[in-house]
């Protein structure tokens, strides 16, 4: 599955429903550009963290626990030590 579409589908839905509603509300050409600018910035943005949010759930890092359990490990050990 390619997650690099997600951030740009959700960006030009968001533009195109931007742009409807300004061509439906008859705005001036130049309000209509920046508003649709600001969405298409915005929701880039926005997309771009779904994109992450759904990939690090999707594909989590193994080795991000492994580093935990050597923690708890070597914690146990000296505990170990302690008590003898």
């Amino acid at each position: 599955m390619e997650y690099r579409y997600i951030s740009v589908v959700i960006t030009l839905i968001a533009g195109i429903i931007a742009c409807g509603i300004c061509i439906s509300q008859k705005r001036d050409m130049m309000y209509s550009l920046v508003v649709v600018l600001t969405v298409i910035i915005i929701f880039f943005i926005i997309g771009t963290i779904a994109k992450t949010v759904i990939f690090r759930t999707l594909h989590p890092n193994p080795n991000l626990h492994k580093d935990d359990e050597e923690e708890e490990e070597s914690e146990e050990s000296d505990n170990n030590i302690d008590l003898q």
